[in-house]
């Protein structure tokens, strides 16, 4: 089945994850920094891509310690780091 694409801002789809993970990781005392180095705007279907950054960001809250930091960098050239 072919998959609806729009212009989505990768952007404003990993805030509005942050938006939703952000208590999961104030529950385990992580701070979680977000690095935008450019706009990254490209074809795609937005509640796929939010459920894609979801899954990565959550699963980077469970498998991190407590009391760590989570970094994301957003460059349209992938990225990031949990440490």
């Amino acid at each position: 089945m072919p998959i609806a694409k729009k212009s989505c801002d990768l952007n404003k789809i990993v805030n509005d994850v942050l938006d939703f993970t952000e208590p999961l990781a104030l529950d385990k005392n992580q701070k979680i920094y977000l690095t935008v180095d450019m706009p990254c705007i490209f074809q795609g279907n937005p509640s796929l891509l939010f459920r894609a950054v979801f899954n990565l960001l959550d699963n980077a809250i469970k498998y991190t310690p407590e009391n760590s930091v989570i970094e994301r960098i957003i460059d349209c050239f992938g990225g990031g780091d949990c440490r």
